[in-house]
């Protein structure tokens, strides 16, 4: 079985790491008689060209990546491959679709199945059961996350550390492009315009692997055009800068986390938290010390809680504020009725 992992990203700069996650999921987990491969494009291209990238081959599944910013496009392509190769199998994934699959299916008669929440496990087992000839839903032990019409399973939460997906070929395909570095999953917050919160507690990847990733990004000059499109904050990397955009969770700096030591940071006035590492003391290039760090977290904090209080109040005033369609109505009465 040929299978396609495909993402249609929001422009060409970026790349995304979630077909190349699933693809280590697969090679992991060596399914017999599949062979899977990822292909991208943007929104901004043409969709018979798109769609032809996709089609080439004559793969038996397609599988996509669904993001608020493609999911229009991506059931558009879906239906195109459905009408172009009858017999192969449509495949939805990611936030956009983990969390109303059975609506999903029931609007988008060109989708075969959807799996919700993380995919490392379920793809490789839900393209063995195809590759075999049976019903996924039939599948033992069960495929984590697995929807089809009749047949609704919860978004699937693994735990501990999926494989790493910055393999060769990932290396080789940016060209480039931003790359991204993946050292956490799930969100401590529940916020009502947000997904992320439902992805379960957060977990943390082990420190070293961090570490290595970013290590083999440097030495494989796949990034040898990003210094020009990445924002600060920066990272150095010496003998040879890198510079990479770093959304940083600020009690990851506290006291201790690092062992006492941390990576160089060039503090950016213009951010935040560039702003809060200049006045701990971290100028250009320079090291932040366990107490600056503290400070910085401190600052932080309390800009948080001022947040959520102002957040809080105008929640009681505004009590049905945050209730978005039917699933937050029955899943969050405390919302109330809706506007």
């Amino acid at each position: 079985m040929k299978a396609v992992l495909f993402a249609l990203n929001a422009k060409y700069i970026h790349s995304s790491l979630a077909p190349w996650c699933l693809l280590a999921g697969v090679e992991a987990a060596g399914p017999a008689g599949v062979c899977a491969e990822v292909r991208e494009g943007t929104v901004n291209e043409p969709e018979r060209d798109v769609l032809a990238r996709i089609l080439d081959g004559e793969p038996d599944a397609v599988l996509f990546s669904c993001y608020l910013w493609n999911i229009r496009e991506t059931l558009r392509l879906a239906a195109a491959v459905k009408a172009a190769r009858p017999g192969a199998y449509v495949v939805l994934g990611g936030p956009e679709v983990s969390y109303n699959a059975g609506e999903v299916l029931a609007e988008n008669p060109q989708v075969d199945y959807i799996l919700s929440g993380e995919g490392e496990r379920s793809v490789p087992m839900l393209l063995a059961s195809l590759a075999a000839g049976r019903k996924p839903e039939e599948a033992a032990p069960p495929i984590p996350g697995l929807c089809a019409r009749g047949f609704l399973s919860a978004p699937c939460v693994e735990e501990g550390t999926p494989p790493s997906p910055y393999a060769p070929a990932y290396l080789e395909n940016l060209r480039g492009r931003i790359a991204y570095l993946e050292t956490s999953r799930g969100c401590p917050y529940a916020c009502a315009f947000c997904l992320s919160g439902r992805c379960g507690k957060p977990r943390w990847f082990p420190l070293e692997q961090a570490k290595r990733n970013i290590l083999t990004l440097a030495r494989s000059g796949a990034l040898r055009r990003a210094h020009r499109e990445i924002h600060r904050p920066d990272i150095q990397c010496k003998p040879r800068p890198r510079k990479c955009h770093f959304g940083v969770y600020p009690e990851a700096l506290r006291a201790g986390h690092s062992g006492g030591r941390v990576l160089s940071f060039r503090a950016c006035g213009r951010h935040p938290a560039g702003r809060d590492l200049r006045a701990a003391g971290a100028g250009a290039a320079g090291r932040v010390s366990a107490g600056d760090r503290h400070a910085v977290v401190l600052r932080k904090n309390a800009g948080r809680r001022a947040a959520q209080n102002r957040y809080g109040r105008f929640k009681a005033e505004h009590p049905a504020f945050g209730c978005n369609g039917e699933y937050a109505r029955a899943h969050r009465p405390d919302r109330g009725p809706a506007p």
